[in-house]
């Protein structure tokens, strides 16, 4: 519509419009599509394009109010929190869980911890260790009796974020500990203990597990891969490209030096072979299972779901939680809409002022880097 000619008539199912379509989606008005518009001039018995626009705008706006509205039923409902008050779902669910869990949490006043625990943080391993495999077995069209009978299944692991959340989770009591322990008291430590550790240590990878482990290594590390750590065959598929080095998550087979690691971690390290060279330190804290009660309600609602939003929804507040905990702040920023001239100049001038941009004559956006990081 962009005449007003357009606007007080039904558009042609032909005009502009369609063409606009099948740029945009790859296809044009349908006859079905245009017969709809028609019932729908014809039964509100609309005098004009605008008239129409105003009718699709306003059911537009009615029927995500109503999916609004039902969506904060359901927030109030389960969590007692209503979600207007909370800028994203992450805040939603982490809000949620501790008004559930009732549970306080020690906050760090030691950068050093803040730093150690930030340090361990790596992300999750995503590889293919085996490029190709072939099924053999009666159920197939091609099998092969003189060759051994082999099956290739999909696994998928449900809530497995939950799965790691309803294990025992740091609460308070950080404080550092001598690091002059010995193996068989790291090795002697309950799995339910009370008492949780985070280790910062050397291993040793035997040359021996080489063969056995190369598949999947054990304690994978963050690295920047640069061109000379790449394979031959690497380097070949190349063939004089630009290589750019990138930080990578690497399951591998050397040594570690100033490893991170929580002590259940590092058990099985440690039964599975590698070799403890060294502890550098280590950090002591209480733990218990306090997210349980949450994750464990979000699990049974989600099994009890009627629809594919509330079973995607419980989902999502498991999962936020997670993220939640290990959220990146450091990129945060401040925006503040200024339309006075004097106050714009005021948080130009301020250290923390980090770009600017403007709007129009009379209304600027002032980004800011935050002056306190904190988790809300």
């Amino acid at each position: 519509m962009n005449t007003w000619i357009h606007i007080k008539s039904l558009t042609k199912k032909d005009c502009h419009l369609s063409t606009l379509l099948i740029a945009l989606t790859g296809s044009g008005i349908t006859d079905e599509d245009y017969r709809h518009a028609q019932t729908v001039w014809n039964y509100f018995n609309l005098k004009n394009m605008g008239e129409y626009h105003d009718l699709y705008v306003k059911c537009d706006i009615l029927q995500l109010a109503d999916v609004f509205e039902n969506f904060r039923k359901l927030c109030q409902h389960y969590y007692g929190l209503d979600c207007v008050h909370l800028f994203t779902a992450p805040r939603l669910a982490w809000q949620s869980s501790l008004k559930m869990t009732d549970q306080p949490l020690e906050l760090f006043t030691d950068i050093n911890m803040h730093m150690f625990i930030e340090k361990g943080i790596r992300g999750g391993i995503t590889v293919i260790t085996k490029r190709f495999s072939q099924a053999n077995n009666k159920y197939l069209p091609n099998f092969d009796a003189s060759k051994s009978i082999k099956h290739i299944i999909y696994l998928d692991c449900n809530n497995l974020y939950g799965a790691s959340m309803v294990k025992s989770l740091p609460y308070g009591g950080f404080e550092w500990i001598s690091a002059d322990v010995t193996l068989d008291w790291i090795q002697s430590i309950p799995q339910d203990s009370s008492e949780g550790y985070i280790f910062e240590v050397d291993l040793k990878y035997p040359e021996e597990l080489h063969d056995l482990h190369n598949d999947y290594p054990l304690a994978p590390e963050k690295m920047d891969i640069k061109f000379e750590d790449l394979s031959e065959f690497s380097k070949a598929v190349l063939n004089g490209m630009k290589y750019t080095p990138s930080a990578k998550l690497v399951p591998n087979l050397k040594d570690k030096k100033n490893y991170i690691t929580y002590y259940k971690n590092l058990q099985f390290y440690l039964k599975h072979g590698l070799k403890l060279e060294k502890v550098h330190t280590i950090l002591k804290f209480q733990q218990k299972p306090w997210l349980k009660k949450y994750i464990m309600f979000n699990t049974e609602q989600r099994k009890n779901s009627k629809s594919a939003f509330e079973k995607d929804f419980f989902k999502l507040m498991n999962n936020s939680v997670y993220g939640k905990t290990m959220e990146n702040i450091r990129n945060s920023v401040d925006v503040q809409l200024v339309n006075d001239e004097k106050k714009a100049q005021k948080l130009v001038a301020a250290p923390t002022f980090k770009r600017l941009r403007s709007f129009d004559n009379e209304l600027v956006g002032l980004e800011r880097v935050k002056k306190v990081l904190g988790s809300r």
